[in-house]
């Protein structure tokens, strides 16, 4: 078996890193807008079409199920037609989703819409991006280049939040979604065809690896993927992502209530989140390079304990006051694995050959995550009248998450 490199002298070598500079700006755009915006379409959609919040959060939770639904139908068709062409034809989907979602007036064309906006979401962001990574940088900064690109959505809820914000005091939420769409469909989907399809087709631009090995770590056995030991390392990997993922989206939606509860005022306690996102978008950089360095098990296992430590400091902070700088060190260093370490713990284990079936997989699980974790939160608040509990209980989570994950690469290097 052998990989193929490129020599690095040609200027392949510099595209690459345009390459992650298009996915920085995805990411921090959709993400950025999708995403972490999200929270700010929910009272003005709600006064204007009289919905109440179990309708507007089954809304907005078709998103995660688009993302459920569309993750292995992606890594297939991203197999078959490559990544370059799926990448810039979701951009055109979720811009054009974007726009009916702001002209609908009719609850089901409002589900249909969101579950478009999140079949395509996976598809700019968290799936492909990966795939495409993988495929121009090796083992020896691939971890560093991805980190780099996802760190986009940390800066861009940062900058894009309060754009919004200002969007919204002077247009209608129809009008400021729109508006976005617009830019996505005619300037930032343009944008992506150029440099991440057409600039390489034209000028010869070829992809710096091509791996071979059946899997990257020469430690590892060849798995049989119709054996029972493929079924539970997919299994464990797929189980750690739902609970890591579905966590870290518990943080972001419910964090601001929690802290509210315990008497912060809304404008203290958005302080408190803003600073954690933006120690989560830097310590990006440090677990790529991490897994770059020592592995992905051991950075795994350095970086969702210091979350666990973060979730048990948000706790805390019904206690003590210095809870919430806890939290924001704690949580914003150990967070950061909980995107970045999925899609690099799969090509870890699995070959070039299967990284884009497999992603496809945990991606899905990913989205479930998503989707239940945060429901869960909130039906505990609902039960007991505070987050205490579950974020103690997300404490203990993750240590469940490093064993599966360690059980994971276990049965992966005794192979079939």
């Amino acid at each position: 078996m052998a990989m193929i490199k490129n020599d690095g002298k040609d200027k392949s070598s510099n595209y690459r890193w345009v390459l992650v500079l298009a996915g920085f700006l995805s990411m921090a755009f959709f993400y950025g807008i999708v995403i972490n915006c999200q929270g700010q379409l929910i009272n003005p959609m709600a006064e204007e079409q009289g919905y109440n919040r179990m309708v507007m959060a089954s809304i907005f939770a078709l998103i995660n199920g688009g993302m459920v639904i569309s993750s292995p139908i992606l890594a297939r068709l991203s197999g078959r037609y490559g990544p370059e062409k799926i990448l810039v034809s979701c951009s055109g989907i979720i811009s054009l989703a974007m726009i009916w979602f702001s002209i609908t007036r009719m609850l089901p064309f409002f589900y249909v819409s969101a579950l478009f906006i999140g079949m395509a979401f996976v598809g700019v962001t968290t799936l492909l991006l990966p795939i495409l990574v993988n495929l121009w940088f090796d083992s020896n900064n691939r971890g560093f280049a991805l980190s780099l690109a996802f760190m986009g959505s940390g800066i861009g809820g940062l900058l894009l939040n309060p754009v919004f914000a200002t969007m919204l005091k002077n247009l209608t939420w129809r009008w400021v979604y729109g508006i976005w769409g617009i830019f996505f469909l005619g300037v930032f989907t343009p944008f992506l065809f150029v440099v991440i399809y057409y600039l390489p087709c034209k000028r010869g631009y070829h992809y710096l690896i091509i791996d071979t090995e059946e899997t990257p770590s020469q430690e590892n056995k060849v798995l049989n993927f119709q054996g029972r030991n493929y079924r539970f390392v997919i299994g464990s990997i797929c189980a750690a992502a739902f609970l890591i993922t579905g966590i870290g989206t518990s943080v972001l939606m419910h964090g601001t209530s929690h802290l509210v509860s315990l008497g912060q005022t809304p404008g203290e306690a958005s302080k408190v989140i803003g600073l954690f996102l933006g120690v989560l978008a830097f310590s990006k950089l440090l677990v790529g390079k991490s897994c770059d360095m020592l592995g992905c098990k051991k950075t795994l296992m350095i970086f969702l304990v210091l979350a666990s430590l973060g979730t048990f400091s948000f706790w805390a902070c019904s206690i003590i006051s210095i809870g919430c700088v806890l939290f924001i060190v704690f949580f914003g260093l150990g967070g950061a694995a909980m995107t970045v370490c999925p899609p690099l713990v799969v090509r870890e284990i699995f070959s070039h050959q299967r990284y884009s079936k497999e992603l496809g997989k945990v991606m899905a699980f990913v989205g479930l995550g998503n989707m239940m974790i945060p429901f869960l939160g909130g039906a505990i608040f609902d039960y007991t009248g505070s987050y205490n509990l579950f974020w103690l209980g997300c404490s203990s989570v993750f240590f469940v998450a490093i064993a599966l994950f360690i059980f994971g690469f276990h049965k992966a290097n005794s192979g079939v």
